[in-house]
């Protein structure tokens, strides 16, 4: 099972991939462009779950 976050844009794809660093958390797959015309990737929260973060928006 996984949590997902969806945020209007990349750079919010990406700040909440520092936040949760920051928190620490671990980045599992670092955010990148999707076949499907999307942006995500995946962090690990301190108690060990996996969270995706994703977003359609190109800016």
């Amino acid at each position: 099972m996984s949590f997902h976050l969806n945020p209007g844009t990349r750079a919010e794809v990406d700040e909440t991939m520092r936040n949760a660093v920051a928190a620490g958390g671990s980045v599992v797959r670092e955010a990148t462009g999707a076949d499907w015309g999307g942006y995500y990737g995946y962090f690990a929260d301190p108690d060990g779950h996996l969270w995706k973060v994703t977003t359609y928006g190109s800016e």
